[in-house]
């Protein structure tokens, strides 16, 4: 069940996204390193966010996704409404 969450974020999207933030992050801050709490906040919402839509698209293109062969095994809407 794990597997199926994390190909339904896509979790390889995720992790390519946090290095370019906290590469971003890291470049303004070239003399010393002084993260903030406001960075943390700023990263989960941004993680939050890419995994809230890509539920929502999985949620509303499966049937196109079935009809291309791109779905997830076994994974109904109802899957996505409740992981």
């Amino acid at each position: 069940m794990v597997i199926k969450y994390l190909k339904s974020i896509r979790i390889t999207n995720i992790i390519l996204i946090s290095l370019l933030f906290w590469g971003l992050i890291a470049q303004n801050y070239t003399k010393s390193l002084q993260f903030s709490y406001d960075h943390i906040w700023l990263y989960l919402a941004l993680i939050f966010t890419l995994s809230g839509g890509y539920l929502i698209n999985n949620y509303f293109d499966i049937i196109s996704d079935t009809n291309n062969s791109k779905a997830i095994l076994n994974a109904t809407k109802k899957y996505y409404l409740f992981a």
